[in-house]
């Protein structure tokens, strides 16, 4: 597999097919980053093509401190954080957790049912959060990103980031108290 590094390498010198496959690699990563930011599976296909635009025009000046796919997310949680979304926030809420898909294995049917009804409880406790507690909760257990690549990604210090994961998950507590005896 060719690394993200040689793909921007092949990008920088004019070869679009270079993008695509970086794009193919880090979009389902960047759309579900901005899913649970905007709460909107349509916001979030905006949200995406918007960073990898973005990314693309922006190519030039990534100068490889940091992974490639850490500049992207970086870029796709500023990308969702500005944007507005059309309408109120309960509709925001009624309408786009449900596209954010937190495990993928495939369980008996009792088991299906069980997992629906406790990832519907976890969407809709994400979709209560503020976007910026939103963004750290869907980099740390939807992406199972370090505390340190989340910091670098939302431009926030260290203690910043714990401290939105800590009032994020004190603030889903109360709605998913009782998942945790099960």
């Amino acid at each position: 597999m060719t690394s993200d590094e040689d793909l921007v390498r092949r990008c920088r010198s004019g070869d679009r097919g270079a993008f695509e496959l970086l794009f193919t690699r880090h979009r389902d990563s960047v759309f579900n980053i901005a899913v649970s930011i905007s709460g909107s599976r349509e916001l979030a296909e905006d949200i995406t093509q918007d960073a990898f635009v973005r990314a693309y025009l922006g190519l030039s000046s990534f100068r490889g401190q940091a992974k490639l796919s850490t500049w992207l997310y970086r870029i796709a949680v500023n990308q969702a954080l500005r944007t507005k979304s059309v309408g109120s926030r309960r509709a925001e809420k009624e309408q786009g957790m449900d596209d954010l898909v937190l495990s993928s294995d495939s369980p008996g049917p009792e088991e299906s049912a069980e997992r629906f009804e406790i990832e519907t409880r976890v969407r809709r406790a994400i979709a209560e959060l503020p976007p910026a507690q939103r963004a750290v909760i869907g980099l740390r257990y939807i992406e199972g990103l370090d505390l340190a690549e989340i910091a670098e990604i939302t431009g926030s210090p260290l203690g910043t980031v714990k401290s939105r994961i800590h009032h994020a998950l004190r603030s889903m507590s109360p709605a998913l108290r009782d998942l945790r005896n099960e």
